[in-house]
């Protein structure tokens, strides 16, 4: 999403990634150069109007690194962040996962409306609806249209801070006792479990194909 105040440099921020491990940013290409230029100050102002503890801006070009920005620090009391900050991007990986299941849909490995369930152990209880909703797919899945709430029923504020971990023993356990919110395929309704769900399907599916 481009904040506010960020809006009409959105072409060159479309290309723009948190920075995971890059090295040294190259020389920017004429045709970004004038919208390079004006960043650093539109990122600056923003950091300081929303007082976030640290901040870090990057552009990419192709597969190349044509401009940094890093401000605050990674954490309190921290350090500095640089180009080799790791930073937690969190949501930012659900377009990895539909990514993926875009790719697993044009290799003929699955179909978008195939059951999620048929990928998962045997035995995996899944919410079910009365009112005899349909199978959720990996459709469902990816547009959030399962009826799944935000987390499974057994995620809770300890995984969030990290003092626990939440791996696919705990995915698929929780399912046994989480109810569906809305009925399957009938409205919007955002869900990290769903793409939770959808990522160990699609791991499934992976370490199964030749």
């Amino acid at each position: 999403v481009i904040r506010p105040g960020l809006q009409r440099w959105a072409p060159v921020l479309a290309g723009a990634a948190v920075l995971l491990a890059a090295g040294p940013a190259a020389a920017a290409p004429s045709p970004l150069a004038p919208a390079l230029r004006a960043l650093p100050a539109e990122i600056d102002a923003y950091f300081r109007k929303h007082r976030f503890p640290g901040m870090s801006a990057g552009v990419v070009q192709g597969d190349r690194l044509v401009f940094t920005r890093h401000l605050g620090v990674t954490r309190r009391g921290g350090r500095a962040p640089t180009d080799a900050t790791l930073w937690r991007i969190a949501s930012v990986t659900k377009t990895f996962t539909t990514t993926l299941l875009a790719l697993e849909r044009d290799a003929g490995r699955l179909r978008l409306d195939d059951p999620v369930q048929a990928s998962l152990p045997r035995g995996t209880i899944f919410p079910s609806d009365p009112r005899g909703a349909p199978a959720i797919t990996f459709r469902h899945l990816a547009t959030h249209t399962s009826g799944l709430p935000l987390s499974a029923a057994n995620f809770g504020l300890r995984h969030l801070s990290g003092a626990a971990t939440f791996i696919e023993h705990d995915l698929l356990e929780g399912l046994g006792y989480t109810r569906l919110e809305r009925p399957v395929g009938t409205a919007y309704q955002y869900s990290n479990l769903g793409v939770a769900l959808l990522g160990w399907g699609l791991f499934v599916i992976l370490v199964a194909a030749p």
